[in-house]
């Protein structure tokens, strides 16, 4: 990972910190999450975007923005007028012998979905390890599994163990920056409120 240039990215967006935006309720102000690790897939440093119910790192789809609340990981899209809160799971599906994969779509659902083997929690953040000022760390289950991108597919998956799922994938972080305002208006001059618009 060039760590050096992600470390002046996310200073650019320290000013935006300060007035970070807050949902009433919140355990976290709100933040989006930029992808870094993927070089090959032609993904490094993207910001994730929201995509019907997937997250994906590339296309047009509005910039998600996140908040964790009562332990669950939530989702604003800013594309809509819903004030309704998008719930963050791993899509698992079921397999053939009729278990849970042990691998899914890292996605979001306007209440609960219908897929029993959908898992919500636990979403966490953990301090960047070779630099603790750097944003915070999504993990999924503590230190087990990791997140990935495939170069067949733009979007984000959860696996337990890199073989699990989709060929071809390369593990990616997920790293939190400050949402100041809606993402949709931002562009890529001006101040650290228009930091998103970089990409």
């Amino acid at each position: 990972m060039q760590l050096a240039m992600l470390s002046s990215l996310l200073v650019a967006a320290l000013p935006a910190a300060i007035n970070a935006v807050r949902v009433p309720n919140s355990d976290t102000p709100l933040f989006n999450l930029i992808a870094t690790g993927c070089d090959s897939c032609g993904n490094d440093y993207k910001l994730v975007r929201l995509n019907g119910g997937a997250t994906v790192l590339t296309g047009t789809g509005p910039i998600a923005a996140f908040y964790f609340s009562q332990g669950d990981l939530l989702a604003v899209n800013p594309s809509t007028s819903n004030s309704q809160p998008y719930r963050a799971l791993i899509n698992t599906q079921q397999t053939s012998a009729g278990d849970c994969a042990t691998y899914g779509q890292f996605g979001t659902v306007l209440g609960s979905s219908t897929n029993k083997c959908a898992t919500y929690r636990p979403f966490s953040l953990t301090s960047f390890p070779e630099n603790a000022q750097l944003g915070a760390m999504l993990t999924f289950n503590g230190t087990d599994g990791a997140f990935y991108c495939c170069p067949m597919t733009p979007e984000v998956y959860y696996k337990a163990n890199p073989d699990d799922g989709p060929s071809g994938c390369t593990e990616i972080q997920m790293f939190t920056i400050p949402a100041t305002q809606n993402p949709s208006e931002c562009t890529s001059s001006g101040s650290g409120r228009s930091f998103l618009g970089l990409f």
